[in-house]
């Protein structure tokens, strides 16, 4: 797509753009918004130490479908790195038709999703390291002096899996953390308390000649994660 500048002058936008970019913030509320065929539905990032520490953002009763790039892997829905970061009450619609980005990826330090509509994606919440301002996002603390690079709490959701992504790779629920990608610092560990929530799959694999459904894939391996999942339902529609 195109846009017209300041100038007159008709430029195509670049791939790495959003429909709220917000680099870096403190106590952002995006609420009641409509995301849909941008690169990047939301993106929020933070920079050098706490001069550009983004923290305390709330994502609330907004829809997202359509964003990302086809056979693109670097944009998503939602792309998000600060400190503290609510998700609650959105719908997230499936992202572009044969994308490789995610539904949601998350880089934050303390992070809760709760009461949110997730429909597919390569993953559907991909919960990767602290990267851009990662030592320091790694070193902050919550109220009982526990790193909050440490916790995440993802409650009361409904994922869905219908429809295969980039060329029947398979989807992922819950992805967590970057292994020997990124810098390699591997700050996200600790535990995932993953209760409540709903994971429904409508697709038959078989025919994307992929595997089944993976509700978690830690691969970070400098220090284990504990995935604490409990009073969840699972279901699937086809024998497979």
């Amino acid at each position: 797509y195109n846009f017209t500048s300041y100038t007159g002058t008709q430029t195509a936008w670049v791939d790495f753009v959003a429909g709220i970019y917000a680099v870096p913030v403190e106590h952002l509320a995006i609420t009641n918004c409509k995301f849909e065929n941008n690169s990047l539905g939301v993106f929020i990032n933070s920079l050098n130490q706490e001069a550009s520490q983004s923290r305390w953002m709330l994502l609330r009763n907004n829809y997202f479908k359509g964003n990302g790039l086809t056979g693109e892997a670097h944009v998503h829905n939602a792309y998000t790195e600060g400190v503290g970061i609510i998700y609650e009450y959105n719908y997230f619609d499936s992202p572009v038709t044969g994308t490789a980005g995610d539904n949601i990826k998350e880089r934050s330090a303390g992070n809760i999703f709760r009461y949110n509509f997730i429909r597919n994606g390569t993953n559907l919440i991909s919960l990767r390291d602290p990267q851009s301002n990662g030592a320091h996002e790694d070193s902050q603390l919550d109220t009982s002096g526990k790193k909050l690079s440490h916790l995440s709490f993802i409650y009361g959701n409904i994922f869905m899996v219908d429809l295969g992504h980039f060329y029947g790779m398979q989807d992922i629920v819950v992805a967590h953390g970057d292994g020997s990608f990124g810098d390699g610092a591997q700050y996200r560990r600790g535990d995932v308390y993953f209760y409540r929530n709903r994971v429904i799959c409508n697709m038959d694999y078989t025919a994307y000649n992929a595997e089944s459904i993976p509700i978690f894939c830690p691969i970070n391996t400098v220090s284990p994660t504990t995935f604490h999942a409990y009073n969840n339902l699972f279901y699937k529609a086809f024998n497979i």
